[in-house]
């Protein structure tokens, strides 16, 4: 009977051991703070000659709806809204800008182009700024600093001279540098 009563006690400690170890001592991570490959997101339409998202508004930014994957646990509702940066066009082509500014900049044609009639005016009858104005422009065009004057994005096809601006900011993170250890030879 001692030995019934020992099997009975091993018994219920073995489940009361195997039930601890099956419960996480971690807490869940919140949902939205999942990593990337523990969530996806809906894909947002593209156009496929210029390889943009389609709707893009003023400031840059459009939402679209992330979940958690099958399986993966988390803390809160597994479905939830991400911001994500795009590209604001409204039509005004790269292709076109930077030809009228290299063959017809010293008229101010560029300028007009992009919306800007005052100097387009002024660069024509200064034949382009004394011709200085419109090799300034030729370099801030081709380098995608003199944007359309509704402050929008060149269309530029899908390979061709797309710039990104990087902005630094107090959240941006610096990745430590890792200094080698020094080696006699």
């Amino acid at each position: 009977q001692m030995q019934g009563t020992r099997r009975t006690t091993l018994f219920i400690l073995i489940l009361q051991i195997t039930h601890i170890v099956g419960q996480s001592s971690y807490p869940l991570p919140n949902c939205n703070a999942l990593q990337y490959g523990q969530y996806e997101c809906e894909s947002l339409p593209v156009d496929p000659t210029y390889g943009d998202i389609i709707g893009c508004p003023p400031s840059r930014l459009i939402e679209t709806n992330c979940s958690a994957l099958d399986g993966v646990e988390c803390d809160g509702p597994t479905s939830w809204n991400v911001t994500v940066p795009c590209r604001y066009t409204t039509g005004y082509k790269f292709a076109h800008a930077l030809p009228l500014s290299m063959f017809l900049g010293y008229f101010g044609i560029d300028r007009f182009y992009l919306g800007y009639p005052a100097l387009g005016v002024i660069k024509l009858f200064t034949f382009g700024g004394f011709l200085v104005g419109n090799w300034i422009d030729i370099l801030y065009i081709a380098t995608q600093k003199l944007l359309p004057s509704d402050g929008s994005d060149y269309l530029i096809k899908i390979n061709g001279p797309k710039i990104t601006r990087v902005e630094v900011n107090d959240q941006t993170y610096y990745v430590p540098q890792v200094v080698p250890f020094d080696r006699e030879l």
